[in-house]
């Protein structure tokens, strides 16, 4: 079990670090069984000098509910573990939900091994709570020639179910004020 829970911890970081930069394929697609609904909500605006982003829709499954900004784009079941990405280009986040009988300590300190086996740096971690369910939350940070990326990652647990929701190239304050606006509209069903 723990090489199964390594091994997609792994998983995880990757498709992450590939997924949550933006959009790598086109259209909407829900082979899956889990029925997702999009819909419109009232506005939360964060803004600064470069974008402004207003929480306008409600993405939806029978396991948890999150809203995001009205312009951005949902792409659904990208690979086995990642329910969807949402997002525009350069920015947006990736959904990644998978059953485990690891504890969330456990199944976190597994996935920071992993994370920096990879060469990414952890810069910050810190736990807090999502929809009443304990959380890590951690910063990490890839260098890439000419350009270095800052992920904030939300990983928590409810029931054998953990959760992943990571948002990449978190690079302004609207951006780490929108992902955080993000994360606190989360609701478990």
């Amino acid at each position: 079990m723990k090489q199964t829970l390594s091994h997609i911890l792994t998983m995880l970081v990757l498709c992450a670090a590939v997924c949550s930069c933006g959009p790598k394929a086109t259209g909407q697609q829900d082979d899956s069984g889990t029925d997702s609904t999009e819909t419109e909500d009232a506005r939360v605006v964060v803004s600064d000098d470069e974008q402004e982003y207003a929480l306008e829709k409600t993405y939806s499954t029978k396991f948890y509910s999150i809203r995001y900004p009205g312009q951005w784009i949902v792409l659904e079941h990208l690979n086995e573990m990642t329910d969807a990405y949402i997002g525009e280009d350069d920015f947006g986040f990736t959904i990644v939900r998978f059953e485990t009988d690891y504890s969330l300590d456990e199944a976190n300190a597994e996935g920071n091994e992993n994370i920096r086996k990879t060469g990414i740096k952890i810069s910050e971690e810190k736990q807090l709570t999502v929809d009443g369910e304990e959380c890590y939350r951690a910063v990490h940070e890839i260098a890439i020639p000419g350009h270095n990326v800052k992920h904030v990652s939300y990983t928590f647990k409810k029931g054998f179910m953990l959760y992943n929701i990571k948002f990449g190239d978190v690079s302004t304050k609207a951006r780490e004020a929108v992902a955080s606006d993000i994360i606190k509209s989360f609701r478990f069903k």
